[in-house]
């Protein structure tokens, strides 16, 4: 029996040892599953930014504006507590402004303060805030050359200059110093821009310090402007106070003093006082032996008044641009009109690009149909006087014209 039991276990180890050496199966490969294609999911479409105007990089655009007024009637509209609020006046044209380097406007007034009384029939005192919500609109420099700078003795016309460049203007037109030159340059884009500015008279019967002005005559003033020159300056910007007022022509003297401006090195002059759009003219002129080409505009009309006699509701803003190396590369006049109330009858005396609406064939809500047809006859009767093809109805400024 032991031997039997032996003969088992020897058998039972040699099935373990023969089941441990065999080869291992091998694996079944389980069947590779092919994923589902997951589709990808729709990008949301980026809406378009709406683009901040901005001056194009690679030139220089000067704008200039009519005359600025701050009238009796502006005043009672922009009553806001103890003070006023031209905010409103000025919200329309803002995109427009801002597509120049440089805005230049003349401001037909004087900021005497509160004390001197505001609302006097020609509007001459203005109130601090105007000056306020003109560099807030985008303007850059205000000239002062005019007769009501002085109505208020010099005193007043000192604060004036002194409160436009506290709120970060230029100011040019006046001198407040003997130092101070007759000119103002700014620098723009690595170019050096001069403004001067000039009137045909300070007011009747001021007493007035001659130094406190340039002289209106060709020679004081070319003067003027080759000492801009020498100063380094690479355009010079003329804003001319001139001319007959409430006239839509432009006197044979207006265009002797221009010829020899630009012969003195000016590149482009402004008008003002009119109150009345005048004639443009762009030409080439000689300077320094060479032919090179200008632009005038000699009367831009109003910008901002309460005034609205035929004609006076209205004005354009002047442009030119130059590439940097000196070339005119464009001009253009932008025609604005003034609404005097929105459509729920209440004053508001707010520049309008007259084109943006003149152009439209649906009425925008704030103007009544009456102002609607308004804004149209304004620009259908300026640009039928200066033509089409510089007109621009709005903020882009076009090139090559």
């Amino acid at each position: 029996m032991a031997l039997i039991a032996v003969a088992l276990c020897l058998i039972l180890l040699a099935v373990l040892l023969i089941t441990r050496c065999a080869p291992a199966p091998a694996p079944t490969e389980a069947p590779t599953e092919t994923p589902e294609q997951t589709a990808e999911p729709t990008p949301e479409p980026t809406p378009t930014p709406i683009p901040t105007p901005t001056p194009d990089p690679s030139r220089i655009t000067v704008m200039s504006l009519g005359d600025i007024m701050f009238q009796s009637e502006q005043l009672a509209a922009a009553r806001s507590g103890e003070d006023y609020d031209f905010a409103a006046s000025l919200s329309y044209i803002r995109d427009s402004l801002a597509k120049a380097d440089l805005v230049i406007g003349n401001l037909e007034g004087v900021c005497a303060g509160e004390a001197a009384g505001y609302g006097d029939p020609f509007g001459c005192n203005i109130p601090d805030s105007a000056v306020r919500a003109l560099a807030e609109a985008g303007v850059d420099v205000l000239t002062v050359a005019n007769e009501n700078i002085f109505a208020y003795g010099t005193e007043a016309a000192v604060r004036t200059a002194e409160l436009i460049r506290g709120n970060g203007l230029g100011c040019v037109g006046i001198r407040t110093n003997m130092e101070e030159p007759p000119y103002l340059i700014r620098e723009i884009k690595g170019k050096r821009v001069a403004v001067l500015a000039f009137s045909y008279s300070y007011g009747q019967g001021t007493a007035v310090p001659a130094s406190m002005y340039v002289e209106y005559t060709s020679q004081k003033i070319c003067a003027s402007i080759k000492e801009a020159k020498n100063a380094g300056a690479d355009l010079v910007v003329v804003q001319m106070h001139w001319g007959d007022e409430f006239s839509d022509e432009t006197l044979y003297a207006q265009k002797v003093l221009a010829q020899d401006m630009l012969e003195a090195g000016a590149d482009s002059i402004f008008g003002s006082h009119a109150h009345i759009v005048q004639e443009l003219q762009r030409k080439s002129v000689s300077y320094k032996g060479a032919n090179k080409e200008i632009f005038v505009c000699y009367g831009l009309g109003n910008f901002l008044s309460s005034q609205r006699s035929t004609g006076r509701d209205r004005g354009i803003i002047g442009g030119a641009a130059w590439s940097l190396d000196g070339r005119l590369t464009d001009t253009f006049y932008l025609p604005v009109w003034v609404q005097k109330n929105d459509i729920s009858d209440v004053p508001v005396y707010r520049v309008l690009p007259a084109g943006v609406y003149a152009l439209s064939e649906t009425r925008p809500v704030f103007l009544s149909p009456n102002d609607f047809d308004a804004v149209k006859a304004a620009w259908n009767e300026i640009t039928a006087v200066l033509g089409t093809e510089k007109a621009r109805p709005e903020a882009g400024v076009g090139g090559g014209r």
